[in-house]
């Protein structure tokens, strides 16, 4: 059974997943930012229209289990190829935007799975917040009350409080004690 330092480690290794993912994207669409002017400078803006061929990219999610929660592990993007003679430097501008977009599929899995993590661990603090704060003082108390009960009857409140029989005495619920009759012996 995993401890829970090690389900700390995992939401760790979540936010570190998506700081990784982010730093990378950003550099891929700085790269993007980069290449799109310079090629609508070379070829002109008409160069530059989105494709109308139909084609549209594939995004597809994996999926992992950390501390019990189903969450996107990563993500690949499948992107068609351009049916159209580029110049260098379009061609170029292409593949920095494709590379831009696998990126940001990639953190877009890894900022839902922290969100996931983050919600749980939200979640589950709440729940221990209510069990100490709430639960175990109320169990607490109850079993403080039966334990006074069950020690009540069983017990004697005063050296001279035992029955006939031997039994202790109960006391009632002022505090004042049970007198019990003896009992009468067959014959006598």
């Amino acid at each position: 059974m995993p401890d829970g330092r090690s389900g700390h480690g995992r939401a760790r290794q979540v936010h570190e997943t998506a700081g990784e993912t982010a730093a990378g994207w950003g550099r891929c669409q700085a790269e993007a930012q980069t290449w799109l002017p310079r090629a609508a400078l070379l070829n002109g803006e008409r160069a530059i229209q989105p494709a109308d061929d139909g084609q549209v990219a594939d995004v597809r999610v994996s999926y992992a289990t950390t501390m019990g929660i189903r969450r996107p592990e990563t993500a690949t993007c499948a992107i068609p190829l351009a049916l159209t003679w580029d110049s260098p430097v379009l061609a170029r501008a292409r593949q920095a935007h494709r590379a831009a977009l696998k990126a940001a599929a990639r953190h877009a899995a890894a900022t839902a799975a922290v969100r996931m993590v983050d919600d749980e661990v939200r979640t589950t603090r709440y729940r221990l917040r209510a069990v100490k704060d709430r639960w175990i003082p109320s169990l607490e108390q109850t079993l403080a009350q039966v334990t006074f009960t069950i020690e009540g009857w069983s017990a004697p409140t005063s050296p001279g409080s035992a029955s006939p029989r031997g039994q202790p005495v109960p006391s009632r619920a002022g505090g004042t004690p049970v007198h019990v009759a003896p009992e009468r012996q067959p014959g006598v």
